[in-house]
Formats: structure tokens, C-alpha cells, sequence
């Protein structure tokens, strides 16, 4: 029945649509003639494909990873502030590259701020962007918050400017090899390369093994060399309590 009422509900905004369609993303752009189409078979086949591609393109655009403002939003231009909220992937990769190169050209002098929050994602992604920041010319500072795992770590430690961590955040380094055999001793040794080369981790850390994870405390993120600080915080001053002395 939710099938039914879907396909009922497009037939009826397939026209009022159109324009919407095509404007939006071009996955969905259609080259049909919708007025040859008379048979129920061919309307079928029309708006399966744009349900499909409707769908296809929203759920690109909520798991991206970096939902991103218009380069004329604030928080981009006059901030150069980058938020990254969910899974390390390569819609989140293409939007915070963008917004990166964008930036440094607009001023090359002027830092940017990445804040991350992510449980992790796709390492090759992750390692693409670090080596992305370190050919800019302007600083890019990371602060991570909440929860910093896996892949989102990996671009937390290769940070060019300051490397920064909200008090109550937990970091967690785990590395995660290719399912391919012939792949795994490859990325492993790349993932030792590349943290030997960021951070202090204690020799006991290596070799590194996806069976591993290493979760920190902010404090202990800066005892490895994971981060540079910790975020100070001010707790607001609040009242003085009315009860009693004899009841506290």
C-alpha cells in the first residue's frame, strides 16, 4: 500500500516537478517524453526509476557526511569553519575538499577550522584529505568533540594547524586493513607509517592490529601526541543553593 500511494502521489506532482528535478541533481534528470507515454507499463517504468533516483539523491545528501553551507553562507566564507558530523565516506571527502581548496584560495594566509565528530568510516578517504591539507597553504585546525574513532582519527593527527579536543572526548585509534589478503600487510604498514610519523604512540602499540583499539581521554589524546590540547571550558556560574545548611 506505501508503494501504491507513492507512485499514485508522483503521477500526480510529475509535472509540477519537472523543473525541480533536473535543477536539483542530474542523476534524476530524465530524457523522456512523459506525453508519449500512454501505456501503464511505461508510466510503471518512468516513476520507478524517478522514485528510485529521488530517493538515491536524498540519501546521498543526509549521509554525506559534511552537511556543507553555500560558499556565500558565513559559517564558510567569513568563518572558514568546516563541521563534519557523521561517517568518513566519499560524499563527505568531495564536499570538505571543495570547501577546503575554496577557502585557501579565497585567502591563503587565513587559517581553516575542521571540527569532526564521527564514529569513523572509509581510511583511504580519510588519508586522501591529510595529504589534501598538507599542499594548502593555509593551516587547517581540527577540534574534534563527543566521540573521534578510527578513520576520524586518522585526519585528526595530520592536522597542519592546531590540533584540538573538547574535554569530553573520546578518541578511539583503531585501523582498519582491507579485506583483501593481499592488501592487509600493505595498509598495515602504511597505518604504522603514518601514526609514527603524526604521533608518539608507546612502542607498544606496534605492530598494529585491527583486533586493537586504543580508546583515550583528551589528556592522554596529548600524552600520545594524538592532539595538541584540550579545550578549555568555562562552567557558567550558577546560584549559590537556598536550602538550609542542615539539609545540604
Amino acid at each position: 500500500m506505501p508503494r501504491i500511494l507513492c507512485l499514485l502521489l508522483l503521477v500526480i506532482g510529475a509535472a509540477a516537478t519537472g523543473w525541480f528535478i533536473h535543477s536539483q541533481s542530474p542523476v534524476m534528470a530524465q530524457d523522456a517524453d512523459l506525453d508519449a507515454l500512454t501505456s501503464t507499463d511505461q508510466w510503471s517504468e518512468v516513476l520507478d526509476t524517478f522514485a528510485e533516483d529521488f530517493l538515491d539523491y536524498y540519501i546521498a545528501k543526509e549521509h554525506s557526511g559534511a552537511d556543507i553551507a553555500h560558499p556565500d553562507d558565513p559559517l564558510l566564507k567569513q568563518l572558514r569553519t568546516i563541521i563534519v558530523d557523521g561517517e568518513m565516506n566519499e560524499q563527505m571527502t568531495r564536499q570538505v575538499a571543495a570547501r577546503l581548496l575554496y577557502l585557501n584560495q579565497l585567502d591563503s594566509s587565513k587559517p581553516i577550522q575542521l571540527y569532526l565528530v564521527s564514529q569513523g568510516g572509509y581510511a583511504d578517504d580519510t588519508f586522501f584529505l591529510s595529504d589534501l591539507m598538507h599542499t594548502l597553504s593555509a593551516p587547517v585546525n581540527i577540534t574534534v568533540g563527543g566521540g573521534c574513532y578510527s578513520a576520524c582519527v586518522d585526519l585528526l593527527v595530520a592536522a597542519t594547524g592546531l590540533r584540538q579536543a573538547l574535554p569530553h572526548t573520546i578518541i578511539a585509534i583503531h585501523i582498519n586493513p582491507s579485506d583483501d589478503p593481499d592488501e592487509v600487510e600493505f595498509d598495515r604498514e602504511r597505518d604504522e607509517r603514518y601514526y609514527r610519523l603524526y604521533t608518539r604512540l608507546p612502542e607498544s602499540c606496534y605492530p598494529m592490529d585491527e583486533e586493537k583499539w586504543y580508546y583515550l581521554t583528551s589528556e592522554q589524546a596529548i600524552e600520545w601526541g594524538v592532539i595538541d590540547q584540550v579545550t578549555e571550558i568555562q562552567p557558567p556560574a550558577r546560584p549559590a543553593s537556598t536550602q538550609p545548611a542542615s539539609q545540604q
